[in-house]
């Protein structure tokens, strides 16, 4: 079988991708000024905190408040300025000026290895993966999101929230369960936390409708059984047989051999006890019969008049 190219191979490949995306396409065609209302939003709002954000826990203090606008509004507890958010810490306090344009890039970056590694870990072969990662990274919602930096930055994370969350179902321990904090975290401090509401809401979604699909592995998933479905139908065929089911059959008999259940694997003692009904004939006594096969339910509406006699077994000695 013809193997895929190497991860450093892919690695390189998206991140010349990227700086071709960015340096090539976005940083050219951005003009300086106020040209659209959305443009408020990066140069007004978000460039600013960030950086002030930045200055506060440089000097040592919790950013909590912000004193500049109106008489004073809550800086940690607004989320969007992302006061708290490990990369805009890291991009703001090394990159200087280019600070922006390396937070976009970098998050461009991780958003196609993490959409890569998490299509990977759920099944899809390398070309598979690499035209959703393209697809997801460069999506409509992406791409409206250089003027809301927080946007891309929520997002970035919620490939990786899914992969962990699945491993979590699929296998409890303590990784999955670190991953999937981390990767949360991340994106409730990433800048919008509506993203992280919407996310763990799909989630929940997602385990309603297709958690029955991911089995226990060594009895410890915390998905639905991979069986459920199916026991809950065998054992209300079952029960169903068992309702309709001659009294002269014996229990284990009849559950194994219920007519509608999809577990059954002979019908012999169905097909006897329809042709004696056809026929006419009596019913007799056999091991695991009732006291009267007459005064059964099921006699009673085929009419049958005979009964077990006491105790006494059928030549055939079963049904």
């Amino acid at each position: 079988m013809k193997e895929g190219p190497s991860a450093a191979a892919l690695a390189l490949a998206w991140g010349a991708v990227v700086a071709v995306f960015w340096g090539g396409l976005v940083v050219p065609s951005m003009q300086p000024g106020l040209r659209r209302p959305m443009d408020v939003d990066l140069y007004g709002y978000f460039v600013p905190k960030f950086w002030y954000g930045n200055a506060e826990l440089g000097a040592g203090r919790l950013p909590l408040w912000n004193p500049y606008e109106y008489g004073g509004l809550p800086f940690l507890g607004a989320a969007q300025p992302a006061a708290l958010y490990p990369p805009k810490i890291a991009v703001y306090a090394l990159a200087g000026r280019a600070a922006t344009h390396a937070y976009m890039a970098l998050h461009y970056l991780l958003a196609g290895g993490f959409a890569f590694v998490a299509l990977r870990g759920l099944g899809l072969g390398w070309p598979g993966a690499a035209l959703g990662t393209v697809t997801w990274a460069f999506s409509p919602l992406n791409l409206e999101s250089h003027y809301h930096p927080v946007r891309l930055a929520c997002l970035t994370w919620v490939p990786l929230v899914l992969l962990a969350f699945v491993r979590l179902l699929e296998r409890p321990g303590p990784r999955a369960a670190a991953a999937l904090a981390g990767a949360a975290a991340l994106t409730l401090l990433g800048g919008y936390p509506e993203y992280a509401l919407d996310t763990g809401v799909c989630l929940l979604v997602f385990w309603l409708v297709a958690g029955w699909r991911l089995g226990p592995r060594d009895g410890r998933a915390l998905g639905w059984p991979r069986r459920s479905w199916r026991s809950r139908s065998c054992r209300s065929s079952r029960w169903r047989g068992r309702a309709r089911a001659p009294r002269g059959c014996p229990l284990r008999s009849r559950r194994r051999t219920s007519p509608t259940s999809p577990c059954s694997a002979t019908r012999g003692c169905w097909a006897r006890w329809r042709a004696r009904m056809r026929s006419g004939s009596t019913w007799r006594r056999s091991p695991g019969c009732s006291r009267s096969w007459a005064r059964s339910p099921a006699g009673r509406t085929f009419g049958s008049r005979s009964s077990c006699s006491g105790g006494r077994r059928s030549r055939s000695g079963r049904c």
